[in-house]
């Protein structure tokens, strides 16, 4: 005896309910707390107190400092972004247009920095960077500096370290949609006449869009949520980052309310601006109208 006709055409409900309940418990619950302790009161001395109140919110728009905090924050974001997907974005397209033998040996080598801890990887480029490090001594052996230059504690190493933990993720989700564009799309248009930047410019980067949105809204959102290499980079710049700022009501003056203030503010401008990027190139519709003139 088979199911009912009702229970067949629904069956894909049962299969919903499991990721739903993981979804509800650990994001959707602890988000709910999150918001409650950010309207609560924070009492010196002792500790938090469910008592409904804006200060928190007042006291954050109506500070410079955290306001500064949160501009460095989302621009530090999309200036990774960028400048990941400049050094991203050659590698991504030479593996998917790579043809021969050991192709496999350039994933391995695109995999090799995931099996490698973040901590180590930020302990290895301080010795890469410090004042007695190697890119200091080439630069003066080059003549290009007098002295040390100090690129640790400072704007400029959080950035080189950001851009190298994220490439290898905004290179993966590259590859994809670059293996989607055919040979014979880019061949038709040379035959055509058109030259190389042409080419990228109105067949290759187009085409790319939709592995170039998703790995900028993954690194954005990792970069702005980074909490290690500003803290043990970026010296009195590092201060500035909202998820040090987070980190520094926690557990030094033990304003849990004030912190989770911060949080709800991160995450309902970070998505806002998720949301208009992806909704503003998908409007675009870049990448489908040149896929669809091709394919007539």
């Amino acid at each position: 005896m088979g199911l009912p006709t009702y229970f067949k055409k629904r069956i894909y409900l049962f299969f919903l309910v499991p990721p739903l309940l993981v979804l509800t418990v650990f994001l959707l619950v602890p988000l709910a707390i999150l918001l409650r302790y950010s309207f609560s009161t924070h009492i010196p001395g002792q500790g938090l107190q469910m008592v409904f109140t804006l200060s928190n919110y007042l006291r954050f728009v109506t500070d410079k400092y955290y306001l500064n905090g949160l501009l460095i924050t989302l621009g530090t974001g999309l200036l990774v972004v960028i400048v990941t997907l400049v050094f991203a974005y050659p590698v991504a397209y030479l593996y998917a247009k790579a043809r021969f033998r050991y192709r496999g040996l350039l994933l391995i080598m695109l995999l090799s920095p995931f099996y490698t801890n973040v901590i180590i990887k930020i302990y290895g480029w301080m010795v890469i960077l410090g004042r007695q490090g190697v890119v200091n001594k080439m630069l003066i052996n080059f003549n290009l500096l007098d002295r040390p230059f100090e690129f640790l504690y400072s704007y400029i190493g959080v950035i080189i370290i950001m851009v190298y933990v994220h490439v290898p993720m905004m290179t993966l989700l590259l590859i994809g949609p670059i293996q989607n564009i055919r040979d014979s799309w880019i061949e038709s248009a040379r035959i055509c006449g058109s030259r190389n930047l042409d080419v990228i410019k109105n067949i290759i980067l187009p085409l790319s869009i939709p592995g170039i949105l998703s790995g900028a809204i993954i690194v954005y959102t990792a970069v702005i949520a980074a909490f290690i290499i500003p803290l043990l980079v970026g010296g009195d710049w590092g201060k500035r980052f909202i998820s040090v700022m987070m980190y520094t009501h926690i557990n030094v003056t033990q304003n849990w309310a004030f912190a989770s203030a911060i949080a709800v503010i991160l995450i309902i401008t970070s998505l806002s601006i998720i949301i208009f990027f992806s909704r503003w190139i998908k409007s675009m519709k870049v990448g489908v109208l040149v896929s669809e003139k091709f394919n007539r």
